[in-house]
């Protein structure tokens, strides 16, 4: 069975082509593909690309509407790679929302607590490029050297004139006191103790309600979405989603005078370095 897989696939790429084969003038014959190279993961994707489809690019960009760099990976990673590459990368959702006077002045009206209890005001933060994302956390032994690693990359891409909000949630299933958990939790102690004016560790929040399952078979929907915390609603209204992705860090990036809003979701590490150098180098000169 297995043997017959890479024949079915090679079958499947040249019945894509065939049909657009007269059009572009492809000779089907001589396509083949390189097993020894393997699509790329997340992690693979390079910052500076250095390659390009090796078909002609309109072929690419049909068979890339046609959803093929997802149903047929193997032959667009040997022959499109370039336009499937783009598409991965543009797959970090990305939109701009524009705030108008009010919703600026309702951002910056709105305050949380940090990790040790202390209320951080928005609007202290206006003038400021300012970022809310949310991670989760297990605070398992060992969480603390790992988190502090990521945190630490990801602010060095960071513009000097910027204020990071980490909001923490919890990723494992905790039916018991929060309170009692996080005061065992020690994941941000050495992040906290460098005293980091830039670097907000937020108190645990409630990024989405509770919804019902065979943990909670009978839930108060409005009362579970009153203990969401109000900088989430806020963020969740703008995007317009009643829940916010628990697998995947989303970047909400708010301009100095907050007048636009970038978002990003499960952005990787290039794609968020590249944005951060094309628009948010570009905020900061502007302040």
């Amino acid at each position: 069975m297995r043997s017959l897989i890479p024949r079915l696939l090679i079958s499947t790429a040249c019945l894509a082509l065939s049909s657009i084969s007269n059009a572009f003038d492809i000779d089907i014959e001589k396509v083949t593909i390189n097993r020894s190279k393997k699509p790329p993961t997340e992690k693979d994707l390079p910052l500076e690309v250095t390659f390009e489809d090796k078909l002609d690019g309109e072929i690419c960009a049909q068979l890339e509407s046609e959803h093929k760099c997802e149903d047929m990976k193997d032959f667009m990673y040997e022959y499109c790679r370039r336009t499937c590459y783009d598409l991965h990368m543009s797959k970090a959702y990305y939109t701009r929302i524009e705030f108008d006077d009010d919703l600026s002045d309702e951002f910056f009206a709105l305050t949380a607590k940090n990790w040790t209890g202390t209320d951080l005001r928005f609007q202290d933060f206006d003038g400021y490029i300012t970022v809310v994302m949310n991670i989760g956390i297990t605070c398992d032994p060992g969480e603390d050297v790992v988190m502090g690693q990521k945190l630490t990359e990801f602010r060095k891409l960071m513009p000097y004139t910027l204020n990071l909000l980490v909001f923490p949630h919890i990723k494992k299933h905790k039916w018991f006191d929060t309170e009692d958990w996080k005061n065992n939790c020690t994941t941000f102690d050495e992040l906290i103790k460098t005293k980091r004016e830039t670097l907000h560790i937020m108190d645990l929040a409630r990024v989405n309600r509770l919804v019902e399952d065979r943990h909670a078979m009978r839930l108060d929907v409005e009362e579970e979405e009153a203990k969401v915390h109000p900088v989430w609603k806020f963020l969740k209204k703008q995007v317009g989603k009643d829940f916010i992705d628990h697998d995947k860090s989303t970047f909400f990036f708010v301009n100095p005078v907050a007048t636009s809003m970038d978002v990003l979701v499960g952005a990787p590490l290039p794609y968020l370095k590249k944005h951060i150098d094309e628009v948010l180098m570009g905020w900061e000169n502007e302040l």
